[in-house]
């Protein structure tokens, strides 16, 4: 982050390790579990609802991880599917006589929404810009002694 430098090089060495505690604390603990939660209650469809109720967020030494996923419908969920296809054949009526069917098939996802997704992506991309405004919020209170 711009002046973030300038910042930590003012401080001493215990409160840059504070600092960088607070930070490391922010980034693997709130964020995440902030950004699933928001997953879950974007879910627009029963169906996304389910996909969304595997996402779960597990914390590593190196960070954490966030994964979505139990269900084999995950992608058709979240980012949808093809239009729904028109069938069209050809059958005969009890008399013999040949005629057209045109008929619309049902469709099981959504709309296919491209890589703009429906629930999973817009709360991470959300998420990620409120990264900076808790990051900032963790900064202060770590140097303010909070």
């Amino acid at each position: 982050m711009v002046g973030l430098d300038a910042a930590v090089a003012g401080l001493s060495k215990a409160s840059a390790a504070t600092l960088n505690r607070a930070l490391g604390e922010a980034l693997h603990t709130q964020v995440p579990t902030s950004t699933a939660g928001a997953a879950k209650g974007r879910a627009p469809t029963r169906m996304a609802s389910r996909a969304a109720s595997g996402t779960a967020v597990r914390h590593t030494p190196t960070g954490a991880e966030m994964r979505a996923g139990g269900t084999e419908f995950l992608l058709g969920a979240e980012f949808g599917g093809r239009r729904a296809p028109r069938r069209r054949y050809v059958t005969r009526s009890r008399k013999g006589t040949a005629y057209v069917v045109n008929r619309r098939t049902t469709q099981q996802f959504q709309p296919w929404a491209g890589q703009r997704g429906y629930w999973f992506t817009p709360a991470w991309k959300a998420s990620l810009q409120g990264v900076r405004k808790r990051l900032l919020e963790a900064m202060t209170k770590a140097v303010d002694g909070g």
